[in-house]
Protein backbone atom coordinates (compact mmCIF):
# COMPACT_ATOMS: atom_id res chain seq x y z
CA UNK A 1 0.00 0.00 0.00
CA UNK A 2 1.11 3.84 -0.23
CA UNK A 3 -0.66 5.54 2.24
CA UNK A 4 2.62 6.82 3.54
CA UNK A 5 4.22 7.34 0.38
CA UNK A 6 6.21 10.79 0.20
CA UNK A 7 6.09 10.76 -3.43
CA UNK A 8 2.20 11.11 -3.57
CA UNK A 9 1.77 13.50 -0.84
CA UNK A 10 4.39 15.94 -3.08
CA UNK A 11 1.80 15.17 -6.05
CA UNK A 12 -0.75 15.92 -4.23
CA UNK A 13 0.44 18.79 -3.16
CA UNK A 14 1.59 20.30 -6.58
CA UNK A 15 -1.64 19.00 -8.61
CA UNK A 16 -4.20 20.05 -5.60
CA UNK A 17 -3.38 23.80 -6.60
CA UNK A 18 -5.44 23.33 -9.77
CA UNK A 19 -7.40 20.25 -8.99
CA UNK A 20 -9.81 19.45 -6.70
CA UNK A 21 -8.72 15.93 -5.98
CA UNK A 22 -6.13 13.72 -7.30
CA UNK A 23 -6.41 9.78 -6.85
CA UNK A 24 -2.94 7.54 -7.12
CA UNK A 25 -3.63 3.93 -8.96
CA UNK A 26 -1.63 1.28 -8.53
CA UNK A 27 -1.55 -0.02 -11.71
CA UNK A 28 -0.89 -3.55 -10.87
CA UNK A 29 -2.85 -4.30 -7.59
CA UNK A 30 -5.64 -1.71 -8.27
CA UNK A 31 -4.73 -0.14 -4.92
CA UNK A 32 -5.80 3.91 -4.56
CA UNK A 33 -5.56 6.14 -2.37
CA UNK A 34 -7.36 9.38 -2.85
CA UNK A 35 -7.10 13.35 -1.51
CA UNK A 36 -9.52 15.98 -1.98
CA UNK A 37 -9.43 19.60 -0.10
CA UNK A 38 -12.70 20.63 -1.55
CA UNK A 39 -15.85 20.37 0.46
CA UNK A 40 -17.99 18.93 -2.69
CA UNK A 41 -16.01 16.16 -2.83
CA UNK A 42 -15.41 15.40 0.71
CA UNK A 43 -19.54 15.22 0.60
CA UNK A 44 -20.06 12.40 -1.66
CA UNK A 45 -18.41 9.97 0.92
CA UNK A 46 -16.06 8.86 -1.30
CA UNK A 47 -13.62 6.24 0.43
CA UNK A 48 -10.00 7.65 1.22
CA UNK A 49 -8.47 4.31 -0.39
CA UNK A 50 -9.12 1.40 -0.66
CA UNK A 51 -7.89 -1.94 -2.42
CA UNK A 52 -9.91 -1.95 -5.87
CA UNK A 53 -10.48 1.64 -7.37
CA UNK A 54 -11.41 -0.02 -10.50
CA UNK A 55 -14.08 -1.95 -8.80
CA UNK A 56 -14.97 1.24 -6.42
CA UNK A 57 -15.20 3.50 -9.36
CA UNK A 58 -17.73 1.50 -10.87
CA UNK A 59 -19.27 1.71 -7.47
CA UNK A 60 -19.41 5.56 -6.95
CA UNK A 61 -19.91 6.54 -10.46
CA UNK A 62 -23.25 4.99 -10.40
CA UNK A 63 -24.15 7.20 -7.89
CA UNK A 64 -23.15 10.67 -8.87
CA UNK A 65 -22.25 10.63 -12.37
CA UNK A 66 -24.35 12.19 -14.69
CA UNK A 67 -26.44 9.50 -16.29
CA UNK A 68 -25.38 10.23 -19.90
CA UNK A 69 -22.03 10.00 -19.21
CA UNK A 70 -21.41 6.99 -16.65
CA UNK A 71 -20.11 4.82 -19.64
CA UNK A 72 -16.88 6.65 -19.45
CA UNK A 73 -16.57 5.50 -16.11
CA UNK A 74 -18.32 2.13 -15.93
CA UNK A 75 -16.09 0.58 -19.51
CA UNK A 76 -13.99 3.50 -21.03
CA UNK A 77 -11.38 4.12 -18.43
CA UNK A 78 -11.62 0.25 -16.71
CA UNK A 79 -8.55 -0.99 -15.91
CA UNK A 80 -8.11 -3.26 -19.78
CA UNK A 81 -8.85 0.39 -21.44
CA UNK A 82 -6.19 2.34 -19.81
CA UNK A 83 -3.75 -0.04 -20.32
CA UNK A 84 -3.71 -0.31 -24.30
CA UNK A 85 -5.07 3.30 -24.67
CA UNK A 86 -2.51 5.42 -22.18
CA UNK A 87 1.10 4.90 -23.06
CA UNK A 88 3.43 5.20 -20.06
CA UNK A 89 4.46 8.73 -19.77
CA UNK A 90 1.16 10.20 -21.75
CA UNK A 91 -1.82 11.64 -20.69
CA UNK A 92 -5.31 12.02 -21.43
CA UNK A 93 -8.23 14.51 -20.48
CA UNK A 94 -11.63 13.39 -20.32
CA UNK A 95 -14.43 15.84 -19.70
CA UNK A 96 -17.93 14.84 -17.40
CA UNK A 97 -21.06 15.69 -15.55
CA UNK A 98 -20.56 15.25 -11.99
CA UNK A 99 -23.86 15.24 -9.75
CA UNK A 100 -23.72 17.38 -6.48
CA UNK A 101 -26.42 18.41 -5.45
CA UNK A 102 -29.10 17.15 -7.85
CA UNK A 103 -27.05 19.50 -10.76
CA UNK A 104 -24.66 18.20 -13.18
CA UNK A 105 -21.60 20.03 -12.84
CA UNK A 106 -18.56 19.79 -15.39
CA UNK A 107 -15.19 18.07 -14.09
CA UNK A 108 -12.26 17.10 -15.75
CA UNK A 109 -10.55 13.88 -15.75
CA UNK A 110 -6.74 14.38 -16.54
CA UNK A 111 -5.13 10.95 -16.16
CA UNK A 112 -1.73 10.27 -16.69
CA UNK A 113 0.43 6.70 -16.43
CA UNK A 114 3.75 6.55 -14.78
CA UNK A 115 6.74 6.83 -16.88
CA UNK A 116 9.13 4.99 -14.59
CA UNK A 117 10.94 1.15 -15.06
CA UNK A 118 9.93 -0.49 -12.77
CA UNK A 119 6.35 1.63 -11.40
CA UNK A 120 2.96 1.31 -13.59
CA UNK A 121 0.26 3.75 -11.96
CA UNK A 122 -2.09 6.23 -12.70
CA UNK A 123 -2.59 9.12 -11.56
CA UNK A 124 -6.02 10.93 -12.01
CA UNK A 125 -6.60 14.70 -11.31
CA UNK A 126 -9.86 15.89 -10.93
CA UNK A 127 -11.10 19.80 -11.81
CA UNK A 128 -14.40 21.73 -11.36
CA UNK A 129 -14.35 22.98 -15.44
CA UNK A 130 -18.49 23.88 -14.88
CA UNK A 131 -17.89 27.46 -15.36
CA UNK A 132 -15.41 26.90 -18.07
CA UNK A 133 -18.07 24.64 -20.18
CA UNK A 134 -20.79 27.33 -19.08
CA UNK A 135 -19.56 30.24 -20.41
CA UNK A 136 -17.40 28.08 -23.57
CA UNK A 137 -21.25 26.63 -24.12
CA UNK A 138 -22.75 29.60 -24.38
CA UNK A 139 -19.88 31.64 -26.22
CA UNK A 140 -20.31 28.81 -29.19
CA UNK A 141 -24.66 29.29 -28.84
CA UNK A 142 -24.11 33.02 -29.31
CA UNK A 143 -21.51 32.59 -32.32
CA UNK A 144 -24.38 29.89 -34.17
CA UNK A 145 -26.76 32.40 -33.43
CA UNK A 146 -24.31 35.26 -34.60
CA UNK A 147 -23.84 33.42 -37.91
CA UNK A 148 -27.52 32.99 -38.15
CA UNK A 149 -28.55 36.66 -38.09
CA UNK A 150 -25.72 37.54 -40.21
CA UNK A 151 -26.58 34.96 -42.67
CA UNK A 152 -30.03 36.95 -42.43
CA UNK A 153 -29.29 40.04 -42.52
CA UNK A 154 -26.93 39.51 -45.57
CA UNK A 155 -29.53 37.68 -47.49
CA UNK A 156 -32.20 40.85 -46.91
CA UNK A 157 -29.49 43.42 -47.83
CA UNK A 158 -29.20 41.51 -51.10
CA UNK A 159 -32.41 42.68 -51.81
CA UNK A 160 -31.19 46.33 -51.84
CA UNK A 161 -28.49 48.04 -54.01
CA UNK A 162 -27.61 50.19 -50.60
CA UNK A 163 -28.60 49.81 -47.25
CA UNK A 164 -27.73 52.65 -44.40
CA UNK A 165 -28.09 51.41 -41.13
CA UNK A 166 -28.77 55.06 -38.78
CA UNK A 167 -28.31 55.56 -35.24
CA UNK A 168 -31.43 58.15 -34.59
CA UNK A 169 -29.78 58.96 -31.08
CA UNK A 170 -26.33 59.80 -32.63
CA UNK A 171 -27.20 60.20 -36.54
CA UNK A 172 -23.88 58.05 -36.87
CA UNK A 173 -24.58 55.32 -39.68
CA UNK A 174 -23.10 52.77 -41.78
CA UNK A 175 -23.70 52.11 -45.09
CA UNK A 176 -23.84 48.48 -47.10
CA UNK A 177 -23.72 48.71 -51.18
CA UNK A 178 -23.93 45.61 -53.07
CA UNK A 179 -23.60 47.14 -56.94
CA UNK A 180 -20.79 48.78 -57.96
CA UNK A 181 -23.07 51.48 -59.08
CA UNK A 182 -23.52 52.99 -55.77
CA UNK A 183 -20.00 52.29 -55.02
CA UNK A 184 -19.01 54.91 -58.00
CA UNK A 185 -20.67 57.73 -56.16
CA UNK A 186 -18.03 57.54 -53.79
CA UNK A 187 -20.47 58.15 -50.50
CA UNK A 188 -18.74 57.57 -47.66
CA UNK A 189 -19.42 54.18 -46.00
CA UNK A 190 -19.65 55.64 -42.63
CA UNK A 191 -20.24 58.69 -40.98
CA UNK A 192 -21.24 61.02 -38.14
CA UNK A 193 -24.45 62.52 -39.43
CA UNK A 194 -26.69 60.84 -42.21
CA UNK A 195 -29.21 63.18 -42.29
CA UNK A 196 -26.50 66.20 -43.07
CA UNK A 197 -24.60 63.82 -45.53
CA UNK A 198 -27.75 62.31 -47.57
CA UNK A 199 -29.40 65.98 -48.25
CA UNK A 200 -25.95 67.08 -49.54
CA UNK A 201 -25.91 63.88 -51.91
CA UNK A 202 -29.57 64.37 -52.70
CA UNK A 203 -29.18 67.63 -53.96
CA UNK A 204 -26.36 66.07 -55.75
CA UNK A 205 -27.79 63.07 -57.11
CA UNK A 206 -31.70 63.60 -57.22
CA UNK A 207 -33.48 64.56 -60.38
CA UNK A 208 -34.21 68.14 -60.03
CA UNK A 209 -38.03 67.58 -61.05
CA UNK A 210 -38.20 65.01 -57.48
CA UNK A 211 -36.38 66.74 -55.09
CA UNK A 212 -39.10 69.10 -53.47
CA UNK A 213 -40.93 66.23 -53.26
CA UNK A 214 -38.31 63.95 -52.12
CA UNK A 215 -35.86 65.59 -49.57
CA UNK A 216 -37.82 66.47 -47.04
CA UNK A 217 -38.97 62.64 -46.43
CA UNK A 218 -35.20 62.14 -45.67
CA UNK A 219 -35.26 65.00 -42.95
CA UNK A 220 -35.06 63.11 -39.46
CA UNK A 221 -38.28 64.43 -37.65
CA UNK A 222 -39.99 63.50 -40.92
CA UNK A 223 -38.62 59.41 -40.70
CA UNK A 224 -39.62 59.05 -36.98
CA UNK A 225 -43.01 60.90 -37.70
CA UNK A 226 -44.11 58.53 -41.09
CA UNK A 227 -42.43 56.01 -38.70
CA UNK A 228 -44.54 56.32 -35.77
CA UNK A 229 -47.47 53.88 -36.17
CA UNK A 230 -46.07 52.01 -39.30
CA UNK A 231 -43.33 49.57 -39.46
CA UNK A 232 -42.39 50.75 -43.61
CA UNK A 233 -42.22 54.00 -45.14
CA UNK A 234 -41.40 53.98 -48.88
CA UNK A 235 -41.02 56.24 -51.65
CA UNK A 236 -40.04 56.26 -55.29
CA UNK A 237 -37.44 59.18 -57.22
CA UNK A 238 -35.18 59.13 -59.45
CA UNK A 239 -31.56 59.33 -59.43
CA UNK A 240 -28.98 61.07 -62.15
CA UNK A 241 -25.83 58.89 -62.33
CA UNK A 242 -23.63 59.89 -65.29
CA UNK A 243 -26.14 61.75 -66.68
CA UNK A 244 -28.72 58.29 -66.97
CA UNK A 245 -32.01 58.60 -65.36
CA UNK A 246 -32.35 56.05 -62.54
CA UNK A 247 -35.45 54.75 -60.66
CA UNK A 248 -35.24 54.07 -56.79
CA UNK A 249 -37.32 52.74 -54.75
CA UNK A 250 -36.41 53.64 -51.01
CA UNK A 251 -37.76 51.47 -48.58
CA UNK A 252 -37.43 52.83 -44.50
CA UNK A 253 -37.88 50.14 -41.65
CA UNK A 254 -37.54 51.30 -37.86
CA UNK A 255 -35.18 48.71 -36.57
CA UNK A 256 -36.30 46.15 -33.59
CA UNK A 257 -34.48 48.01 -30.85
CA UNK A 258 -36.24 51.14 -32.06
CA UNK A 259 -33.19 53.37 -31.62
CA UNK A 260 -31.83 53.06 -35.54
CA UNK A 261 -33.81 53.07 -38.90
CA UNK A 262 -32.87 51.04 -41.55
CA UNK A 263 -32.86 52.96 -45.37
CA UNK A 264 -33.11 50.64 -48.56
CA UNK A 265 -32.51 51.68 -51.85
CA UNK A 266 -33.21 49.64 -54.59
CA UNK A 267 -33.21 50.13 -58.29
CA UNK A 268 -36.49 49.85 -59.81
CA UNK A 269 -35.46 50.10 -63.63
CA UNK A 270 -36.44 47.24 -65.16
CA UNK A 271 -40.23 47.44 -63.22
CA UNK A 272 -40.56 51.14 -64.37
CA UNK A 273 -39.13 49.83 -68.00
CA UNK A 274 -41.97 47.36 -68.14
CA UNK A 275 -44.45 49.61 -67.15
CA UNK A 276 -43.59 52.21 -69.51
CA UNK A 277 -43.60 49.44 -72.20
CA UNK A 278 -46.98 48.52 -70.95
CA UNK A 279 -48.47 51.68 -71.43
CA UNK A 280 -46.72 52.27 -75.02
CA UNK A 281 -47.94 48.77 -76.07
CA UNK A 282 -51.49 49.59 -74.84
CA UNK A 283 -51.15 53.29 -76.55
CA UNK A 284 -49.86 51.30 -80.28
CA UNK A 285 -52.35 48.59 -80.06
CA UNK A 286 -55.18 48.43 -82.45
CA UNK A 287 -56.79 46.09 -80.90
CA UNK A 288 -56.10 46.95 -77.27
CA UNK A 289 -59.53 48.77 -76.91
CA UNK A 290 -61.77 46.49 -78.28
CA UNK A 291 -60.24 44.32 -75.89
CA UNK A 292 -60.24 46.51 -72.71
CA UNK A 293 -63.83 47.07 -74.29
CA UNK A 294 -65.39 43.75 -74.15
CA UNK A 295 -63.70 42.83 -70.68
CA UNK A 296 -65.66 45.60 -69.24
CA UNK A 297 -68.77 44.92 -70.56
CA UNK A 298 -68.06 41.38 -68.34
CA UNK A 299 -66.43 42.78 -65.33
CA UNK A 300 -66.82 45.08 -62.97
CA UNK A 301 -63.55 46.13 -61.82
CA UNK A 302 -60.10 44.88 -62.95
CA UNK A 303 -56.64 44.16 -61.28
CA UNK A 304 -53.62 44.54 -63.18
CA UNK A 305 -51.25 42.61 -60.91
CA UNK A 306 -47.25 42.78 -61.21
CA UNK A 307 -47.01 39.08 -59.04
CA UNK A 308 -43.01 40.13 -58.31
CA UNK A 309 -43.72 43.27 -56.31
CA UNK A 310 -47.39 43.13 -55.30
CA UNK A 311 -48.20 46.51 -57.29
CA UNK A 312 -51.32 46.75 -59.13
CA UNK A 313 -53.33 48.69 -61.82
CA UNK A 314 -57.37 48.88 -60.96
CA UNK A 315 -59.68 49.83 -63.36
CA UNK A 316 -63.69 50.43 -62.66
CA UNK A 317 -66.20 49.08 -65.74
CA UNK A 318 -67.67 52.52 -65.23
CA UNK A 319 -64.64 54.38 -67.19
CA UNK A 320 -62.60 51.64 -68.52
CA UNK A 321 -63.92 51.99 -71.77
CA UNK A 322 -64.35 55.19 -71.91
CA UNK A 323 -60.60 56.26 -70.96
CA UNK A 324 -58.64 53.50 -69.97
CA UNK A 325 -55.95 55.98 -68.81
CA UNK A 326 -58.08 56.87 -65.64
CA UNK A 327 -57.06 54.29 -63.13
CA UNK A 328 -56.40 53.41 -59.80
CA UNK A 329 -52.55 52.71 -58.70
CA UNK A 330 -51.21 51.13 -54.96
CA UNK A 331 -48.45 49.19 -54.01
CA UNK A 332 -49.41 45.67 -52.64
CA UNK A 333 -52.18 44.19 -54.07
CA UNK A 334 -51.86 41.09 -51.78
CA UNK A 335 -52.18 42.74 -48.47
CA UNK A 336 -54.87 45.09 -49.52
CA UNK A 337 -57.21 42.30 -51.36
CA UNK A 338 -57.32 40.75 -47.66
CA UNK A 339 -58.34 44.15 -46.09
CA UNK A 340 -60.89 44.17 -48.51
CA UNK A 341 -61.73 40.20 -47.85
CA UNK A 342 -62.24 41.25 -44.54
CA UNK A 343 -64.60 44.52 -44.96
CA UNK A 344 -66.57 43.07 -47.41
CA UNK A 345 -67.35 39.47 -48.71
CA UNK A 346 -69.52 37.39 -47.00
CA UNK A 347 -67.65 35.61 -43.70
CA UNK A 348 -68.81 32.18 -44.62
CA UNK A 349 -66.63 32.91 -47.76
CA UNK A 350 -63.57 34.50 -46.56
CA UNK A 351 -61.26 31.79 -45.65
CA UNK A 352 -61.97 30.24 -49.23
CA UNK A 353 -61.34 33.28 -51.45
CA UNK A 354 -58.48 34.59 -48.87
CA UNK A 355 -56.84 31.09 -49.63
CA UNK A 356 -57.83 31.23 -53.41
CA UNK A 357 -56.22 35.06 -53.79
CA UNK A 358 -53.29 34.11 -52.07
CA UNK A 359 -49.64 34.75 -54.39
CA UNK A 360 -48.34 31.44 -54.11
CA UNK A 361 -51.67 29.80 -54.69
CA UNK A 362 -52.24 32.04 -57.73
CA UNK A 363 -48.43 31.44 -59.03
CA UNK A 364 -49.37 27.50 -58.49
CA UNK A 365 -52.38 27.37 -59.88
CA UNK A 366 -51.68 29.12 -63.17
CA UNK A 367 -48.63 27.28 -63.81
CA UNK A 368 -50.72 24.42 -65.35
CA UNK A 369 -54.17 26.16 -66.06
CA UNK A 370 -54.63 29.77 -67.99
CA UNK A 371 -57.05 30.96 -65.31
CA UNK A 372 -59.67 29.56 -62.78
CA UNK A 373 -62.59 31.49 -61.51
CA UNK A 374 -64.64 31.38 -57.54
CA UNK A 375 -67.82 32.19 -56.77
CA UNK A 376 -68.84 34.48 -53.35
CA UNK A 377 -71.14 36.39 -51.81
CA UNK A 378 -70.62 40.01 -50.81
CA UNK A 379 -72.43 41.89 -47.72
CA UNK A 380 -72.90 45.22 -48.69
CA UNK A 381 -75.28 47.67 -46.21
CA UNK A 382 -76.90 44.31 -45.20
CA UNK A 383 -77.85 42.86 -48.55
CA UNK A 384 -75.66 39.90 -50.35
CA UNK A 385 -74.66 40.33 -53.92
CA UNK A 386 -73.32 37.23 -55.63
CA UNK A 387 -69.60 37.25 -57.25
CA UNK A 388 -67.77 36.01 -59.53
CA UNK A 389 -63.85 36.50 -59.12
CA UNK A 390 -61.53 35.09 -62.14
CA UNK A 391 -58.04 35.11 -62.20
CA UNK A 392 -55.72 35.23 -65.19
CA UNK A 393 -51.94 35.31 -66.23
CA UNK A 394 -50.64 38.42 -68.87
CA UNK A 395 -48.56 36.97 -71.97
CA UNK A 396 -45.31 38.72 -70.35
CA UNK A 397 -45.51 35.81 -67.09
CA UNK A 398 -45.08 38.50 -64.51
CA UNK A 399 -48.28 40.06 -64.11
CA UNK A 400 -52.42 38.28 -63.14
CA UNK A 401 -55.06 39.79 -64.80
CA UNK A 402 -57.87 39.61 -61.70
CA UNK A 403 -61.72 40.30 -63.28
CA UNK A 404 -64.68 40.74 -60.68
CA UNK A 405 -68.20 40.51 -61.80
CA UNK A 406 -71.49 40.59 -60.44
CA UNK A 407 -73.31 36.75 -61.04
CA UNK A 408 -76.50 38.04 -59.20
CA UNK A 409 -78.71 37.58 -62.35
CA UNK A 410 -76.64 34.38 -62.97
CA UNK A 411 -77.42 32.92 -59.75
CA UNK A 412 -81.09 34.33 -59.48
CA UNK A 413 -81.75 32.10 -63.11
Amino acid sequence: MIYNDPVFFKIAEALLVEYTSVYYIDAKTNEYQWYSADAEFQSLHIEQGGKDFFKNLRRDADQVIFEEDKHIFMRDIQKENLLSLVGKGSKRQIEYRLMIDGKSVYHALSLIRGAGDTDDYFILGVKNIDKEVRERQQAELFQHEREIYNQIAESLAGHFDTLYYVDMETNEYFEYSSTDIYKSLNIPTKGKDFFSESLKNMKKFIHEEDQERVIPLFYKHTMLRNLKNAKTFSVTYRLMMSGTVMHCRCLQIRASDRKHILVGIDNINDEVRARELLEETKKKSVTYGQIVNSLALRYDVIYYVNGETGEYLRYSSDVISNDPSVHFEGNDFFAEVVKTIDTVVYAEDRDRIRSLIDKDYIITSLGNTKQYSADYRNSVNGRTEHKRGTVMRANDKVHFIIGLENIDEEVKK
